[in-house]
C-alpha cells in the first residue's frame, strides 16, 4: 500500500509526500532505492540518484529500466562515457535475449531508410 501511496504522490508532484512515504519502505526492499533514486533524479540530484540505481542493481541484478536510469543520470552529470556504456548494455542485453526481434527491427530500419 505504502508503494502505491508513494506513486500516486510522485505522479501529482508531491515529491516531499512521495519521499515520506518511501522511507517507510522497508530498506531491504530494494524497490525503496529504486524510489528514492527515482525522486534524487526529479529533484536534480543526478549523482545521488545513479547511487541508489546502482546500488538497486547490486541486489536485484541487471534490469534494462534500470540500466536507462542510471545512464540518464550520467547523461545529465555530463559524464557520457558511463551514459554510453548503459545505453550499449541495453543494446547488448536486448541483442541476446531477442536476437530475432531486434533481426525484425533493423530489417524494419534499413527498408524506412531506403523509402525515405
Amino acid at each position: 500500500v505504502l508503494k502505491l501511496q508513494a506513486c500516486i504522490k510522485y505522479g501529482e508532484e508531491e515529491l516531499s509526500g512521495a519521499k515520506s512515504l518511501v522511507e517507510q519502505i522497508p530498506s531491504e526492499d530494494p524497490d525503496s532505492e529504486i524510489n528514492l533514486g527515482c525522486l534524487l533524479y526529479k529533484e536534480g540530484q543526478y549523482e545521488e540518484a545513479c547511487k541508489k540505481f546502482l546500488t538497486a542493481m547490486q541486489v536485484v541484478g541487471y534490469k534494462q529500466d534500470l540500466s536507462y536510469s542510471i545512464a540518464l543520470c550520467y547523461y545529465n552529470m555530463k559524464q557520457y562515457v558511463p551514459a554510453l556504456k548503459y545505453i550499449s548494455d541495453i543494446i547488448e542485453h536486448g541483442i541476446r535475449e531477442h536476437p530475432g526481434e531486434c533481426k525484425w527491427k533493423m530489417f524494419r530500419i534499413n527498408i524506412n531508410y531506403y523509402l525515405s
